[in-house]
């Protein structure tokens, strides 16, 4: 199992939701299964270190197409008090192989109108 990291950035505002849909695909932009595999997507405050303060939730439409999703509610936005965190996803085969797939920096904007 072998994959190019992908840099994705997330910026949103306090108290928005994060829903973001993946697809994974092989060199030759055919759809790569992930059947059998395992996926995790997780958030830190500083790079290098655990345990995580958050992890995404992970939906799989269609493992047959590579296609994922990962989610935040807003609830877990607003938890987040600092302005700037770091985030990726991992996926894992049957022999414990890790391939760290996607990830970035996340930054929760302010908000500043009220109802």
């Amino acid at each position: 199992m072998t994959a190019t990291f992908v840099q994705e950035n997330i910026e949103t505002y306090r108290g928005n939701e994060i829903y973001i849909e993946f697809e994974w695909k092989n060199a030759d932009a055919s759809p790569y299964s992930l059947v059998g595999l395992s996926i995790e997507a997780e958030i830190v405050e500083v790079l290098g270190t655990t345990p995580s303060i958050a992890s995404f939730a992970v939906e799989r439409p269609n493992d047959a197409l590579g296609i994922f999703r990962i989610r935040l509610t807003s609830a877990q936005i607003l938890a987040l008090l600092l302005e700037k965190y770091y985030w990726d996803c991992a996926i894992k085969d049957a022999s414990n192989v890790v391939v760290y797939a996607i990830g970035g920096a996340l930054t929760i904007k302010p908000t500043v109108t009220r109802f």
